[in-house]
């Protein structure tokens, strides 16, 4: 489930907004299946909540499409 709730897209200010679950296609076509997202209606946009974006990450990652993170500690 999608914890991005978004009532109005804030590309265009339509309140056309569905929920689905899809793949992610980069630019070169490598798709990342069951990614959850909202999109707008109107103008097309996608929006990605924190935990899709992780599962995009490692999945690019597990692929070799996406360098390791290096991740600052906490002092």
């Amino acid at each position: 489930m999608m914890s991005l709730k978004i009532h109005a897209c804030p590309i265009c200010g339509s309140y056309s907004i569905v929920y689905e679950t899809g793949d992610f296609v980069c630019h070169d076509g490598f798709r990342v299946s069951n990614i959850p997202y909202a999109q707008c209606e109107q103008c097309g946009e996608k929006f990605y909540d924190k935990d899709a974006s992780r599962a995009i990450d490692q999945a690019l990652y597990a692929a070799g499409r996406l360098p390791k993170r290096k991740y600052a500690q906490a002092v």
